[in-house]
């Protein structure tokens, strides 16, 4: 990840990040307003626009925000009124049947830092009424829940998590991943929005390990289903070296048991093997498994599809090649400079135009290389995502990716006062 600030490269430097929630909407009342103007515009230069989008998950509008102090957790004890004791092989283990009955039925932990220990939740099955954890801001190193249905359930908002394993939760812009090993391993009830899957590859991690973006491979006696991703991207770029190897974007295998109502929707998939890997061990079988408007990037090291036997039950509906740049956050900082997140999925070096009432920039975005092309010292770091590129002085801007044709894939203006 680089930076253009005032349309020059600063690799590594830092921005100021304005307070998320009032970015957000900010910028849903801007496009409202402003949306029609980007279209005259285009139209004007004879340029394809784009339907006003979600925000694409970026690292900017996902995880921690890294302005807001976190409470560490050194060891087990009371933070916060909940307590946390020693669980199996060492984890900090959560339970709210017998250490915090007075904690109620709606509890909510905000701005923790638990990423000195894998945090493990116990005694689910024993909890007789209905209720909800809700985690908001919080960082963790790997979660693990029951895989069983149970009478609670676990939110987590805007948090960032090296791996999830287990059922009944929701995520919300959330970023996930970091280090060697899958990000998610969902068994039922588990759902994500406008998450952001990433940075796997890891040469050093020691041991022979393949990683997923998610896997999905069931339970003896339990059927792996309720799990959705909508909204999501994952960048998952296989390097070459060591122990470690990326698999798969989505790995869709059940060898322990079958999968129903697994849906991936407006996702954007970049890297693995394959992009989309799916296998039925013989006796299991897949059902409604719904894979639709999927944008596929360049950089898997195979392809886009890898199937074994798998005969029925898999509908894929619009998945098709990422052919521009795109742009996740865009957000104007405390200096009053515009910031575009830009990312290239494709193989080809792109460029970017930006249009502001002062001037026209045009911009070279390298390419995303092809596996060929990956050394064993490449860290996730050297890849096209999420440059941050700053435009300074502006009340609006508009970019496009003019490199074959002109596709209009941003805009920003500020609110009139």
């Amino acid at each position: 990840m680089g930076k253009y600030v005032g349309f020059a490269t600063q690799s590594g430097a830092q921005i100021h990040k304005v307070n998320r929630e009032k970015k957000r909407k900010k910028e849903t009342k801007m496009r409202k307003s402003f949306w029609l103007f980007a279209i005259v515009l285009s139209m004007s230069l004879g340029i394809r626009a784009q339907a006003a989008p979600r925000e694409i998950p970026d690292h900017f509008n996902t995880g921690v925000d890294t302005d807001t102090e976190l409470t560490e957790i050194p060891e087990p004890g009371i933070y916060g009124g909940i307590q946390y004791k020693t669980g199996a092989g060492g984890q900090l283990a959560l339970d709210l049947v017998y250490s915090n009955r007075q904690a109620g039925n709606e509890i909510e932990i905000r701005n923790m830092d638990f990423s000195r220990y894998a945090l493990l939740m116990v005694n689910e099955g024993k909890i007789v009424v209905e209720t909800t954890v809700t985690f908001r801001n919080c960082k963790f190193d790997a979660v693990t829940t029951g895989r069983e249905d149970a009478r609670i359930s676990y939110v987590f908002e805007d948090c960032t998590l090296r791996n999830f394993q287990g059922s009944n939760a929701t995520f919300t812009r959330c970023r996930l991943g970091g280090s060697s090993g899958d990000a998610l391993n969902p068994y039922r009830n588990v759902t994500l929005r406008d998450c952001y899957i990433a940075d796997l590859a890891h040469p050093d991690s020691g041991d022979t390990v393949h990683s997923d973006g998610v896997q999905i491979f069931g339970y003896p006696s339990l059927t792996a289903e309720n799990i959705s991703f909508d909204n999501c991207r994952f960048e998952v770029p296989a390097i070459p070296g060591g122990g470690s190897y990326v698999n798969a974007c989505l790995m869709i295998a059940p060898e322990k048991s079958g999968a129903k109502g697994i849906y991936f929707t407006n996702c954007i998939l970049n890297g693995g093997g394959y992009a989309i890997y799916t296998l039925v061990k013989d006796g299991f079988s897949l059902e409604n498994v719904v894979l639709c408007n999927i944008s596929v990037g360049d950089a898997a090291r195979y392809g886009t599809f890898y199937h074994r036997n798998v005969t029925a039950g898999v509908t894929m509906e619009n998945i098709y090649t990422t052919d521009t740049l795109y742009v996740g956050s865009r957000f104007v900082d405390e200096e009053g400079r515009i910031h575009f997140s830009v990312t290239n999925d494709t193989a080809q070096e792109r460029k970017l135009m930006i249009v502001t009432p002062r001037q026209t920039i045009i911009l070279p975005v390298k390419a995303c290389p092809p596996y060929e092309d990956r050394t064993a010292d490449m860290t996730f770091e050297d890849f096209p995502f999420d440059i941050d590129v700053v435009v300074p002085g502006a009340q609006w801007a508009v970019c496009y990716d003019i490199t074959d044709g002109c596709t209009q894939i941003a805009l920003y203006a500020e609110r009139k006062r």
